[in-house]
């Protein structure tokens, strides 16, 4: 397609080309020794390099085009500002993510369950993460359901296709346009315009009906997640604290513990934020922001919320894991400022 691109441009031009290039005419007299048979061949083998070369430019305007619809597709919240909120509803209207999310989100808790782990712990894993590794899971349907795999790796190649042809369609479109009269070539150009936005579209809509798919294969047994395998087995061998499945606070830095020996350790961080932010309501369960008649410096809450850091301190000693223990108190210190902070300033 890009090689019809480059003759629509340089067949109607080829004598001012050839002005600005000599060694065109060189190349062209060259040729006409050439039997015919092998200039199509080579030139069809030159179409296919150039093919080979280009795709990855096409894929990456079509995802960087395609950006805004996956970002308002996978948010969570509504966004601030007109035109991002317009697109966000615009999307959701379009597509369902709870025909994907849960399926996964079942198919989480269900490994835990199935560990002897307690469901709530499934809520300090995020499900999405999952999403971004369904092209190596799927891989695992090529054993368990070929026909589901079969169906999966068609609709991967229809959206790739509609991702490597849009750009030089849209090239093509322009080359033809320039020939024509401004007015035939704007109309011209304005319908392939067009058809490269829903070639665009339609592979957005194929990669939706791809994650379902490899999604419900997911929550069926079909396939394993093989990040979610590992820390449900990394969880199983953690030591743990009596009452670890009453407080959240300590599940949080249960999971910290285990994505820290899986290696994952921003995930560890985050979870042991996580921790820290849970230990006041934990220690103080009727706490609120604005409930002025809790005092968190009285004896009985200063003592309570020191039991429950301190056990949540133990789990990462106990797991060899104390490296978190200052990442730990720095944010815990953070959420109790930023509690008392606002206790004082809430109104009357």
């Amino acid at each position: 397609m890009w090689m019809t691109c480059v003759f629509l441009v340089a067949v109607p031009n080829w004598s001012d080309l050839a002005g600005l290039f000599p060694g065109l005419k060189w190349v062209a007299e060259a040729l006409r020794a050439v039997p015919v048979v092998y200039v199509f061949g080579g030139l069809a083998f030159a179409a296919y390099l150039v093919g080979l070369a280009t795709q990855p430019l096409s894929t990456y305007f079509g995802k960087l085009l395609l950006r805004p619809l996956v970002r308002a597709e996978t948010r969570a919240d509504v966004p601030d500002g007109r035109a991002a909120r317009a697109l966000f509803m615009w999307v959701r209207k379009r597509v369902d993510v709870s025909r994907y999310l849960a399926p996964i989100s079942d198919a989480v808790t269900s490994a835990y369950v199935k560990a002897g782990l307690p469901a709530t712990m499934s809520l300090h894993y995020e499900s999405a993460k999952i999403l971004g590794r369904l092209d190596a899971t799927a891989l695992q349907l090529w054993k368990s359901n070929p026909d589901q795999y079969q169906e999966y790796d068609r609709l991967r190649a229809e959206r790739n296709f509609r991702r490597g042809v849009w750009l030089p369609l849209l090239g093509i479109g322009l080359a033809i346009a320039l020939q024509l009269t401004f007015w035939v070539g704007l109309l011209e150009f304005g319908l392939v315009l067009a058809g490269c936005i829903v070639l665009l579209y339609q592979s957005w809509a194929l990669d939706q009906r791809r994650t379902v798919l490899i999604a419900n294969a997911l929550f069926q047994g079909l396939v394993e997640d093989s990040e979610l395998k590992t820390l449900v087995q990394t969880l199983a061998t953690l030591t743990l604290p009596p009452n670890w499945r009453e407080q959240e606070s300590v599940r949080c830095a249960v999971t910290a513990v285990a994505f820290a020996k899986m290696g994952d350790f921003e995930e560890s961080d985050n979870l042991t934020w996580e921790a820290a932010d849970a230990v006041v309501g934990d220690a103080v369960p009727d706490l609120h922001f604005s409930d002025r008649t809790v005092d968190l410096n009285s004896k009985k809450s200063r003592r309570a919320i020191a039991e429950v850091a301190d056990t949540v301190r133990d789990v990462y000693i106990s797991n060899q894991e104390a490296d978190e223990i200052p990442v730990f108190d720095a944010r815990l210190k953070k959420a109790l400022d930023r509690i008392s902070t606002a206790g004082r300033e809430a109104p009357a």
